[in-house]
């Protein structure tokens, strides 16, 4: 079951984040949408979390709980003033919500570790899954079951300040998917005079600090508090301190080297940069100090090389689980015009269907993938509902959708 519930609250000044169209993406797939009055102010977003795609969990929670998300969030976001580098992480929990209704959780685990690196064995291949305490169904990366990759950016989702979430696509200027170094220290970047956060191939993957202000933001009623614990960049991961149970250790997984702490001590030029990236996201610097901008920022560009650097890391800690060639297969991606939307089978595989030409692969962690006709893929489902094998790790859940929205 799934709710969702828009209201409008009195009109503030300011530029609206998320028009009328936008908020209307906020929907269960194959079922209607609704049209919202043209007065703006905050929205009031409730949803249960339930998924409109299959799901899968791995131990040690199996079970995907119905919820009660309420959050009134800033539909004119304000920006944070401070320097960017010295904004806190964003909290644990939930850091906004898709358009399905299920929410993104910031880019960490319990001891501050890369999530998509550190977690894929838990994940299903819709790359989410429930946190290990309360069934709280959720994406930490991106998601191809909320969005494929198929050119252009598609808006998926609100972050809690406000600002819109924007799912993975190609960066026009480079023509290569999005990246971090493509964004603000935040995750975010202005595209034709609209902030926005953007789904990318590396960490932090879909935000790390909030560019907007939170203090407007409500959660059940009670302002809501979007700070977080975690250092910047992945420098305070402390691999052996995870809380969660499993085998192996505290974390489920081989203890590794102490976490890298933030520096006390920064890099004054490194400052400076940041301030003028700073600067420049209010357009208050000059064209020369832009062209500085831009030949240092070329010199900064990165893309899947990051994500393969953050992979030999974790193999080097001792802490990989899968080969890099499985991480690269999972977290990274390629955009194409016929990529249509992947939906999980009974057995917990993926299913991915080519528009093009019709063809439907499938995709495991970590076997041989396939490609079958569409009625190879309906007999397959009917084995595996039939007793057919599935996986050891991953059990699938099976939820009834259901979808109302109240408008007050």
């Amino acid at each position: 079951m799934r709710l969702f519930v828009f209201s409008i609250a009195a009109s503030t000044a300011g530029e609206i984040a998320l028009n009328n169209a936008d908020i209307a993406k906020f929907r269960c797939k194959s079922t209607g949408s609704w049209q919202l009055p043209q007065s703006c102010g905050s929205t009031l977003f409730t949803s249960n979390g339930i998924p409109d795609h299959n799901a899968c969990a791995a131990a040690p929670q199996s079970t995907v709980d119905v919820q009660n998300y309420s959050y009134k969030i800033p539909r004119e976001p304000v920006y944070r003033t401070r320097n960017l580098e010295d904004f806190e992480t964003t909290n644990m929990g939930e850091i906004g919500f898709a358009i399905n209704g299920v929410p993104f959780y910031n880019p960490y685990d319990a001891a501050c570790c890369d999530a998509g690196l550190y977690e894929l064995h838990a994940l299903d291949l819709c790359y989410a899954h429930p946190n290990g305490q309360g069934g709280k169904y959720h994406y930490h990366v991106w998601s191809p079951c909320i969005a494929e990759c198929t050119g252009a950016s598609e808006f998926v989702g609100i972050a809690l300040d406000g600002f819109p979430i924007y799912g993975p696509g190609i960066n026009p200027d480079t023509g290569m998917v999005w990246s971090q170094s493509d964004m603000d220290f935040c995750g975010g970047k202005e595209v034709d005079g609209k902030y926005a956060y953007y789904v990318t191939v590396d960490f932090p993957y879909v935000l790390q600090c909030y560019r907007g202000e939170t203090s407007s933001t409500f959660r059940n009623g009670e302002q809501f508090q979007g700070s977080g614990n975690c250092a910047a960049n992945n420098e305070g991961c402390s691999p052996g301190n995870m809380a969660m149970g499993g085998t192996g250790g505290p974390s489920g997984r081989p203890a590794g080297p102490p976490g890298r702490k933030r520096r006390d001590v920064k890099d004054p030029t490194e400052s400076w940069f940041n301030e003028l990236e700073y600067l420049s996201s209010l357009g208050n610097i000059s064209s020369y100090s832009g062209e500085i901008l831009s030949k240092v920022g070329s010199r900064r560009r990165r893309s899947v090389a990051t994500l393969s650097a953050a992979i030999d890391d974790v193999i080097a800690a001792g802490d990989a689980r899968f080969t890099k060639n499985i991480y690269l297969k999972h977290l990274s991606y390629q955009c194409n015009s016929c990529n249509g939307a992947r939906d999980l089978n009974t057995d917990c595989t993926g299913i991915l269907d080519n528009t093009c030409t019709g063809v439907k692969s499938v995709l495991t962690i970590e076997g041989d993938d396939s490609s079958e006709t569409s009625q190879d893929t309906e007999n397959q489902n009917s084995e595996n509902e039939n007793g057919g094998n599935g996986s050891d790790a991953i059990t699938p859940i099976f939820l009834i959708l259901f979808v109302s929205v109240i408008l007050t």
